[in-house]
């Protein structure tokens, strides 16, 4: 319920409070949200950021990407995408969603 009411807000926050409630970006590890949302074995949860989130945290550049955050490698070491996380944990349904998304 709680969490409910977190996306709302976020989700009808206006653009110049588009990340007031720190979903976009990276945690202190260099990952962003897309990669624990790959992570995860139901690709549900990647397919809502993409469809829901998404938009109102990346307005679609002309021609670019309509969610950058899934390609975008973390900043730690490995330097891995999210897409790298899913297929790490062989998360084929999570890896063909993403594709989808591609």
């Amino acid at each position: 319920a709680a969490s409910d009411a977190r996306l709302v807000a976020v989700l009808s926050a206006p653009p110049s409070q588009e990340d007031a409630h720190g979903l976009r970006g990276l945690d202190s590890n260099g990952h962003a949200l897309a990669h624990w949302a790959a992570k995860r074995s139901d690709p549900r949860f990647l397919c809502f950021l993409a469809d829901r989130l998404a938009p109102a945290l990346y307005p679609a550049a002309p021609g670019g990407p309509p969610f950058p955050e899934l390609s975008a490698a973390a900043t730690d070491e490995a330097a891995l995408t999210p897409l790298h996380w899913a297929a790490s944990d062989g998360n084929v349904a999570t890896i063909a969603a993403a594709m989808a998304l591609f």
